[in-house]
């Protein structure tokens, strides 16, 4: 019966997703990023079946009441999420909150199904970083007039933070990135990127001149050494792409962009003549057969779980997702489509890329130049990690370890994105009710007249 309900599932959950989808498509709007009560209600009711559905199959299949206990508190922790952030902040995106907690609802069946133990901690830190990420664009609401005068305080305390890890970090899967606090870990690169974006948006607020560009890239260029140093490379890489959108959008000047990508070719190049697990990634890359025993074995085994899946999935529970070194994290994607299917991967894709058109649309719309620097600086980072993670565990570029927005287990990452979303969120309040003030004074001044 239980091997019955989980191969109708497959559909199922299918079903869903293309009706998740449709109602993206369908509710898009271009002038306030909003969709109906209607259909945010069809969306959360497509959440909560698909939830229950995946949850069912993890009870049933390994008979734990602890599974229950977890569901029943995710249930309640997107409950009052939706809540009160209808409640407190009526001018928000309800299709971007919508889309993270798919994802969200996503991460916890299939972390749940690796580990029950990581899929409970991953809840948890969904619960910490929604509480505190809640009051983001309350903050940003009534601090507006500081958050952009601030900008070495930025510079200073991403500075501080990266050069931290330096002295008390430590090194997993080749990079020091991590500060360990008992049983958990912490990445404060994911925190700096934010920062960074702040810094890079105030400086080039009012200013774009050339000595001011070289002043704002000495200091990306601090930035960047220091995670090379650590051998963070793929964060690195993401302040180098963030930086070269920011500079370009600021300036519209392709002599930059051309020159940042020929001064980063040959920094690459001198990663890879200097670091061994860079050199060993790339061999991966080019050819993980050759490798597959030592360096291959990773990207090999996760080629072999996205075609063991096909187009429909084996079923939730019924792939060997295990069987892929750092599953949770830097390969959650092949685990998802062995057990999801190729189609729903797919889906998933696109419901990522709603959440970057989102943001560029909530960029493009602010009427603030600082603002509208941060949406593009946030979506693209967004767009990039998504693109770097899906495109290194199919192979279409190398493995930058990264993770999975809302998807791959890891706290610094899960606290970020929401962080991330949590800004555009407020960048979006502050740029409505500036609209709704100046029509309201243009309304009293006809009334006057």
């Amino acid at each position: 019966m239980i091997s019955l309900y989980t191969t109708a599932s497959m559909y199922l959950f299918l079903f869903l997703m293309i009706l998740f989808i449709y109602t993206n498509v369908k509710g898009y709007t271009d002038k306030n990023i909003a969709i109906n009560n209607r259909t945010s209600r069809s969306q959360r009711i497509i959440i909560y079946l698909s939830h229950l559905m995946g949850f069912l199959i993890v009870f049933f299949q390994s008979l734990n009441l602890e599974v229950v206990f977890l569901y029943l508190q995710q249930v309640g922790f997107i409950v009052l999420f939706f809540f009160f952030y209808n409640r407190f902040y009526k001018d928000a995106s309800r299709m971007l909150l919508n889309n993270i907690m798919y994802l969200q609802i996503i991460s916890y069946m299939i972390l749940t199904r690796l580990s029950f133990d990581t899929g409970a901690k991953q809840f948890n830190w969904s619960v910490l970083s929604g509480v505190i990420t809640f009051l983001v664009p309350f903050i940003l609401l009534h601090l507006e007039y500081i958050v952009f005068k601030i900008k070495w305080i930025y510079a200073i305390v991403g500075f501080i933070l990266l050069v931290a890890v330096s002295f008390y970090g430590q090194e997993i899967y080749g990079a020091q990135n991590w500060i360990i606090i008992g049983e958990y870990s912490f990445q404060p690169s994911e925190l700096v990127t934010i920062v960074f974006i702040f810094f890079v948006a105030s400086m080039f607020r009012k200013d774009q001149s050339f000595k001011n560009v070289v002043l704002t890239s000495m200091v990306t260029l601090v930035y960047i050494s220091i995670l090379i140093y650590q051998k963070d490379l793929g964060i690195a890489l993401i302040f180098f792409i963030i930086y070269m959108v920011m500079l370009y959008v600021a300036t519209s000047n392709w002599l930059y962009f051309f020159g940042g990508l020929l001064g980063a070719s040959i920094v690459s190049r001198i990663a890879y003549t200097h670091f061994y697990h860079v050199q060993r990634r790339v061999m991966a890359w080019l050819n993980p057969w050759a490798h597959i025993s030592d360096q291959g074995f990773q990207i090999a085994h996760g080629l072999f779980a996205i075609g063991a899946g096909g187009w429909f999935g084996v079923g939730l529970g019924k792939g060997m997702p295990n069987r892929i070194p750092v599953v949770d994290s830097d390969m959650i994607f092949p685990a998802i489509t062995e057990e999801f299917g190729a189609f729903f991967a797919i889906g998933l894709i696109l419901i990522m890329l709603s959440i970057f058109f989102v943001g560029l649309k909530i960029s493009r719309n602010c009427n603030s130049f600082f603002y509208m620097q941060i949406g593009v600086g946030i979506s693209c980072a967004y767009a990039f990690r998504v693109f770097s993670i899906i495109g290194g565990s199919t192979k279409l570029i190398p493995l930058t370890g990264l993770t999975l927005p809302f998807v791959s287990y890891g706290g610094s990452s899960l606290f970020s994105s929401y962080l991330m979303i949590a800004v555009l969120q407020g960048i979006l309040i502050i740029n409505n009710r500036k609209i709704e003030n100046s029509s309201g004074d243009i309304n009293d001044k006809k009334e006057e007249s």
